[in-house]
């Protein structure tokens, strides 16, 4: 029989669940995806990102696929000399640079990449037959686990098992679940994949991690120069759909990239490379302000990696539409990660 306190107990509980109340973790992952310095660089690059009231960085190593042969490509030494893979995406740029983002208060994703023959879009990579599946399955394997193996020596936060690869993730899910089986031996700390915006909800696997990862470059507004307004209502649907999945799961979100062009109109396709060439900052700062403020609020919502952030000596840097560095959009971030 029901007394007083039960009751009160029993309202208060559901309560709660109704209103989402509940805290996956205290604090906010407030991150810059670093591009790996092709040339071994000192910390200053870490201090100035420390500055931008940052607390996590991802670093991202790359594997180069070749899909006719079925071989993958993985740089364990010294810099490649044709130019495909930097310092920073060998194990020693890896540790050295995991080592200076600690050293200045700074947490580390580590997050391989894979880039496919050209450049071909990841999300749509397949073979023909089992037999090749195989062949890159365990090409793929060796390379994440080598990479869990620095991860856990160099105490690296968190470890993002793949980037990008809906058809190989939808297709293969027992390759997945032994994987991270395989990972979970070597490797104690959090654990994440990143889906892309419109595959997020169909990875087979997210309970198994401990954080659902996605890749934020959703459509939000066909207008060339939306306000923050404009902007902020383009999320509507989206944010309900990722509540709707972190509830159902119980697992936090995160933006393990989220980037947005300084050019006019790029709101549309974020994920596009924009052909134009007139830069417009004011796009770029109106995008991330909208992001900040349809986000900040959500409890289930854990924080985001900036794409993406150039070290002090990348030259590539002053060509890059998505990168917020020396842009408005940069001061917005900064405020949005000095908030409590």
């Amino acid at each position: 029989m029901f007394n007083i306190y039960s009751i009160l107990i029993f309202l208060f509980l559901f309560s709660c669940k109704n209103n989402d109340d509940f805290k996956f973790t205290q604090n906010r992952l407030n991150g810059f995806s670093v591009v790996a310095p092709p040339r071994e660089i000192d910390e200053s690059s870490f201090v100035e990102i420390k500055q931008k009231n940052a607390n996590w960085i991802s670093l991202m190593p790359y594997a180069f696929l070749k899909t006719v042969e079925v071989k993958l490509s993985i740089n364990y030494g010294e810099t490649s000399k044709s130019g495909f893979s930097y310092w920073g995406e060998t194990p020693a740029g890896i540790i050295s640079c995991a080592q200076m983002a600690h050293k200045n208060g700074l947490k580390v994703m580590l997050k391989p990449h894979l880039w496919i023959n050209r450049g071909e879009f990841t999300g749509d990579l397949n073979f023909k037959n089992n037999v090749d599946w195989v062949k890159f399955e365990n090409q793929y394997e060796e390379y994440i686990l080598s990479f869990a193996k620095i991860a856990d020596s160099k105490n690296i936060e968190m470890l993002c098992i793949g980037t990008e690869l809906k058809t190989f993730t939808q297709n293969r899910p027992a390759f997945w679940l032994n994987l991270i089986k395989k990972i979970k031996v070597i490797y104690k700390g959090k654990l994440t994949y990143a889906e892309n915006w419109d595959a997020f909800a169909n990875v087979q696997f997210w309970n198994e991690l401990d954080f659902i990862g996605v890749d934020g470059y959703f459509p939000l507004t066909e207008i060339q120069n939306p306000s923050v307004e404009n902007i902020k209502k383009g999320w509507l649907p989206w944010k309900k759909k990722m509540k709707n999945l972190a509830l159902e799961l119980q697992k936090p979100i995160i933006f393990t990239e989220i980037g947005f062009q300084a050019v006019e109109g790029s709101l549309a396709k974020p994920w596009e490379s924009s052909k134009e060439t007139i830069e417009n900052q004011d796009i770029q700062a109106n995008a991330y302000q909208a992001m900040f403020e349809s986000f900040e609020n959500e409890s289930w919502f854990k924080g985001i990696f900036v794409w993406k952030w150039f070290t002090n000596d990348n030259r590539e840097q002053g060509f890059e539409k998505y990168s917020p560095q020396n842009r408005k959009a940069e001061g917005i971030i900064q405020h949005y990660f000095g908030k409590k």
